[in-house]
Parts: structure tokens; sequence; C-alpha cells
């Protein structure tokens, strides 16, 4: 429930500065130039970088989940020869 209030604080926070700057602004990256609302250009920063992120964590949940599921197996093998 804390997590949801933070990330709606944050999503208001974004909302607001998104209505306040909708000046155009230019973005040049090697041979490509942009001109977007700056609100605009700060979502697709911010979406970027959630992705950034959920690249990083997906492989350490993965090697979570996989060492949970070899130790929750080894748990069940030791009950069994305990009942044996």
């Amino acid at each position: 429930m804390k997590r949801l209030i933070i990330v709606l604080i944050i999503a208001l926070l974004v909302v607001i500065y998104a209505l306040q700057n909708s000046d155009t602004i230019s973005f040049k990256f090697l041979f490509l130039h942009f001109e977007c609302p700056e609100s605009l250009m700060l979502i697709g920063v911010l979406l970027i970088g959630v992705l950034l992120s959920l690249f990083y964590y997906i492989p350490e949940l993965s090697a979570k989940n996989k060492s949970v599921k070899m130790l929750e197996q080894k748990i069940k093998e030791l009950e069994a020869k305990n009942k044996g």
C-alpha cells in the first residue's frame, strides 16, 4: 500500500510538471532532430529509465526465483527423508 501511494504521488507530480511545461524543445541525437513539448520529452525519458531498470532487475529476479525453487525442492526432499 505504501508503494502505491508513493507511485501515485510521483505520477501526480509528473502530471503537474507536464501541465506547467508545455513549451516546445529541440532534441538532437546524431543525425536526428526532434521538436516536441517538454512534457512529452520528460515522459519519454522516464519510460526509458523504467525500461532500463527492468532490464537490470529481471535477471536478478529470475536468479532469485530459481534459487527459491531449488531450496523448496531441497526442503521437500529433507522432509521426505525425515519421515522415512
